[in-house]
């Protein structure tokens, strides 16, 4: 985020922003820890605060502070409104230095097919008409590359490894895996499985050369439940790892959003001894970093969180018994 370091708006905006980190923080001391200030100083700010607006933002306890109702509601409307505000004041910087409001964002093939960040990005245009989006869709590991080049702005992925350092990110939601199969396999008539009942059977991975570190979990995960995979097949992407699933040739461990989009021929368990979680994130170069990315990164996160709701209010909704089903 760009400190404005000029005139009384400046210091009414960082008064606002020391109210969203002391509710953070849930304390005075953490939370002038965290802004590099005195404590008491820190106090006097959120007081002067509360004299000018006439409402109590904080109650005060031996174990911490918590926002009062009034608080809630200001720092509510502040989470939508400061980002804005930096991004005005940066567009009128970037404006006078002759710079562009142009904003590079990259997508994996699967999530460019996922639904909520272009929601993202249609709220983008919505609400900062100014910025023009440029969209590509980029493999996780040519996006990494891409952003440390400073040639795109902002990465959308699955997190597979450990990100450089310099690399900010977000975590959006978390996927798990699933077992696909084909159709006519011997396990498609399972409900679940274990890891050690696939080891007769050939594997299809992601490429371990692209991903290393997540290759080297997957192997770790798998002998300790007694299961040594048989590698037979790599596929970079989707449609290659599916298809061949499908004609039967191998199986393979699928993120579970992959899951939810219907595949001829391919079929999913659960595999109850798996336990590997896959962060969706967004990622950019934090010395890059200006206030529309911060933007577009909490609309991102704000529509996954929506996405994900939607999901389990359908989930819900399929597994209620309808008017004329008969429950025993």
């Amino acid at each position: 985020m760009v400190p404005l370091r000029h005139g009384p708006a400046a210091m009414d905006l960082n008064r606002f922003r020391y109210l969203s980190i002391i509710a953070a923080e849930g304390s005075l001391h953490r939370a002038a820890a965290r802004l590099s200030i005195d404590q008491p100083a820190l106090s006097r700010k959120i007081k002067q605060l509360e004299q000018e607006l006439g409402a109590t933002l904080f109650i005060r306890s031996a174990s911490g502070v918590r926002l009062t109702p009034s608080g809630e509601a200001l720092l509510e409307d502040l989470e939508r409104l400061i980002p804005q505000l930096d991004f005005a004041f940066d567009r009128a910087r970037r404006a006078e230095a002759g710079v562009s409001t142009i904003l590079r964002i990259a997508l994996t093939p699967f999530a460019s097919d996922s639904r909520f960040p272009i929601k993202a990005f249609a709220e983008t245009r919505e609400r900062l008409p100014e910025i023009e989006l440029r969209l590509n869709v980029l493999s996780s590991h040519r996006q990494i590359e891409e952003l440390k080049a400073d040639r795109i702005d902002i990465g959308v992925l699955h997190q597979r490894g450990p990100l450089p350092a310099g690399i900010g990110c977000r975590e959006l939601r978390v996927d798990r895996y699933q077992l696909a199969v084909c159709q006519g396999h011997p396990l498609a008539r399972k409900e679940t499985v274990r890891l050690a009942d696939l080891q007769p059977f050939d594997f299809i991975f992601a490429p371990q050369s692209q991903w290393p570190a997540a290759y080297h979990e997957w192997m770790t995960t798998c002998e300790q439940a007694g299961l040594r995979p048989n590698v037979a097949y790599e596929a970079q992407t989707e449609g290659m790892f599916l298809n061949i699933i499908g004609e039967g040739l191998a199986i393979g461990f699928a993120n579970s959003a992959m899951c939810k989009r219907p595949f001829p021929d391919v079929a999913y368990l659960d595999v109850v001894d798996l336990d590997i979680d896959l962060p969706f994130i967004a990622m950019w170069n934090r010395q890059r970093e200006r206030p529309v990315i911060t933007t577009v990164v909490n609309l991102l996160s704000r529509h996954a969180a929506l996405g994900s709701k939607g999901a389990h209010a359908m989930h819900r909704k399929a597994d209620e018994p309808t008017s004329d089903v008969k429950t025993a």
